[in-house]
């Protein structure tokens, strides 16, 4: 069995023990290697060590403690001389270290620690091991305040960071596109065993239109897409632009990627879209959807609670609109949903008004730390959403226009050889008939 199979394995089974501290330090030595699931932090002991202020100390050590969390879980081995005991209690006093934990991260890292004491490099020290719990699925933690400052000015990290532990080092991720679409995620450690696989996210998702030909660029929308979901004050995001410039498949790709993360954090992924026609640029015309759900906000809320599983007897009695609503926000805020509301402004203005107000307050109302169901709007116009609402998307820059022109010769390229094809095909199948006289 390997190290790291070793270490997770011991993670596992919770262990915590004197011939676990023997194991990462053997006859008092260090092992030459850091890894995905431990870290040592003994350069405290060195002679020539200077101990830092213990505000800045205790922000670099919860900085791995997080980041830890957010990955796979794991262990710090802290060594320090007995006399620099005190700077190391939080640590070791769960209450304080909650006090902490709250204090920057607003939520609880469950975390346990061992003491004792061992020769290191020859002297005695303090060895502190802490064993960090895994983070269930879902949206990974944040920094809710900045931190103490280092001595040249810097932070060790900054309120909306997002720390992980990503092999021997603790990154911050909020603009890893591919390291948010992992956080999100299961989680196992590459260690030599089978996991047991989630199943994808239950979703409604439509077939992609015909002028979705292929996603390219767009990666810091989908960046902070992936960071909102962290936001645990905001449900609501709107992403809005002139039409033609990208929203709706901005929307699609997140949820696919949603979808394939396999995340528990959400039950299900609805799509939901007033677009009628759109705009097929491999065809050069407007073609129709494959769906049009809702026209007005009854109609709307119909649509919505038959995705959830509900039946039409549960709400056809309902003759008011806010029963409706009301309905609707019990169910969501026991069951988390992610939520898309497509092309907003295909309806009259002032339904697109009171669509909008009435579905963000909903999800407003509904949010708790239960059911953290999120909707995800696309629309031209910017509503009346506050700032920290809106996603603003932009046209193509230089490289992402070139990328995509390639892609939309090429199809267009294909779907022109493949009609000449058909085409001689057809004229060779003619040839071949016997054609009467008279003709």
């Amino acid at each position: 069995m390997s190290f790291e199979s070793k270490v997770y394995d011991a993670h596992r089974r919770g262990r915590l023990d004197a011939a676990l501290v023997e194991f990462f330090l053997p006859h008092g030595d260090l092992r030459n290697i850091e890894g995905p699931m431990w870290d040592y932090k003994v350069g405290f002991c060195h002679p020539k060590a200077v101990m830092k202020e213990e505000s800045l100390l205790t922000c670099e050590l919860l900085h791995d403690i997080a980041g830890f969390y957010n990955a796979f879980g794991g262990y710090l081995i802290v060594a320090f001389p007995p006399e620099e005991a005190s700077r190391f209690l939080r640590f070791t006093n769960k209450d304080d270290f909650d006090k902490l934990s709250d204090r920057y991260l607003r939520t609880y890292i469950p975390l346990e620690s061992y003491q004792t004491k061992s020769m290191l490099a020859g002297k005695l020290a303090n060895v502190l091991l802490i064993r960090i719990g895994k983070r269930e699925i879902g949206p990974p933690i944040a920094y809710k305040r900045n931190s103490a400052l280092r001595g040249d000015g810097s932070p060790v990290f900054k309120s909306d960071d997002i720390p992980l532990r990503y092999g021997s080092s603790t990154l911050i991720i909020n603009q890893r596109h591919d390291l948010l679409v992992f956080a999100f995620g299961e989680r196992k450690p590459d260690v030599g065993e089978v996991p047991s696989p989630l199943n994808e996210i239950d979703n409604n998702l439509p077939p992609r239109d015909p002028n979705l030909l292929e996603f390219i660029g767009r990666r810091e929308y989908l960046v902070a897409l992936w960071n909102w979901l962290t936001d645990v004050r905001n449900p609501v995001k709107v992403l809005t632009a002139l039409g033609g410039t990208g929203k709706t498949a901005i929307a699609y790709e997140f949820c696919e990627q949603l979808v394939k993360a396999r995340t528990e954090a959400f039950a299900k992924v609805i799509w939901l879209t007033a677009k009628s026609q759109t705009y097929a640029a491999i065809l050069q015309q407007y073609v129709s959807t494959t769906r049009t759900d809702f026209t007005d906000v009854d109609s709307f809320l119909d649509s919505f609670l038959r995705e959830i599983g509900c039946l039409e007897a549960d709400f056809a009695d309902f003759d008011q609109l806010d029963d409706k609503l009301d309905f609707a926000k019990e169910i969501i805020r026991d069951v988390p949903i992610f939520l898309v509301i497509d092309d907003l402004d295909s309806l009259d203005q002032d339904k697109q008004i009171e669509l909008y107000s009435r579905i963000a307050q909903l999800f407003d109302q509904a949010l708790s730390a239960k059911s953290p169901s999120r909707v995800l709007f696309t629309s031209r116009l910017e509503t009346s959403a506050g700032a920290n609402r809106i996603l603003k998307v932009h046209g193509f820059g230089r490289e992402e226009t070139v990328k995509y022109t390639q892609s939309l010769v090429k199809h267009l390229d294909g779907a022109l050889r493949g009609d000449l094809r058909q085409s001689s095909e057809s004229m060779t199948f003619l040839t071949r008939q016997k054609v009467p006289r008279s003709l």
